[in-house]
């Protein structure tokens, strides 16, 4: 698989999204795979070999969601998660559920049946 390949097939799963696919390309799966092992708990060590980052540059690419910080600030705070969901300070914060369906996830889906899809004969 050549880049101008996979950036052909993400820029296709953009559009079949309903995204503007000038804003995706290789880059997107990057980021999109540095934050899915982040938010995974993946050690730093195996995200920076999986990226192929020599330096901590990868952790411009992470990207935390709502449930992510929801939990940091419950344990910063010294609070389990599951009890601070009952709190009123932690419906401030924001329910503490899986997020809902994104657009990148969107996107990773059509992208998936685009690469995966047998070939038609033209």
């Amino acid at each position: 698989l050549t880049s101008g390949a996979m950036t052909t097939a993400i820029k296709k799963a953009a559009a079949s999204a309903g995204k503007n696919p000038r804003l995706y390309g290789t880059h997107s799966m990057r980021s999109g795979g540095a934050t899915a092992m982040f938010v995974s708990g993946v050690d730093r060590l195996v995200i920076k070999h999986f990226g192929r980052w020599r330096s901590d540059c990868y952790e411009q690419y992470t990207r935390m969601d709502g449930a992510t910080i929801s939990n940091l600030s419950s344990k910063m705070v010294g609070i389990d998660p599951i009890q601070a969901a009952r709190t009123d300070t932690h419906r401030l914060m924001g329910p503490l559920h899986a997020p809902r369906r994104t657009p990148r996830l969107e996107f990773l889906t059509a992208l998936n049946i685009l690469t995966t899809a047998p070939k038609r004969a033209i």
